[in-house]
């Protein structure tokens, strides 16, 4: 990816994030804790770590495009500093206390991140049957 590709994704992705952190936390606070309540401050927590998810993104940077496995590597590397840094954000804000609630919490952050791929492969794959279509087209003419 270019510098101008992960800016794009950087802005398109922390909106992605922003909304899977809420429905994470929901189904979190669903199924462990059904009476949590939330100060102003949990919204600002929200921000930044869907701020601070997003810088991994550069790990997608290169001068050149990249073959399919040594994209995938980079796929596997992103998630593994992604569920890092964010554990790590968790358990110094004291979103959870022991194992059991940082195994949840990692999974709750492998959902959201197989929610934003899932999402982006989507909107790529639109834009790849538009760019055909338009392409059949210009070739039709």
């Amino acid at each position: 990816m270019s510098i101008e590709e992960i800016r794009k994704a950087f802005v398109y992705d922390y909106f992605v994030i922003v909304t899977g952190t809420v429905a994470g936390t929901f189904i979190f606070c669903l199924i462990l804790d059904k009476n949590a309540t939330f100060s102003l401050l949990y919204f600002g927590w929200v921000l930044l770590f869907s701020f601070l998810a997003d810088i991994p993104l550069f790990i997608f940077y290169s001068k050149k495009e990249l073959p399919e496995h040594k994209w995938r590597i980079r796929i596997v590397l992103h998630f593994i500093v992604l569920e890092a840094l964010l554990l790590l954000l968790a358990y110094i804000a004291d979103m959870y206390e022991n194992i059991v609630g940082g195994m949840f919490f990692a999974i709750i952050v492998a959902g959201v991140y197989v929610m934003v791929r899932f999402i982006g492969h989507q909107m790529n794959l639109r834009l790849a049957i538009k760019m055909n279509e338009r392409l059949k087209r210009i070739q039709e003419e």
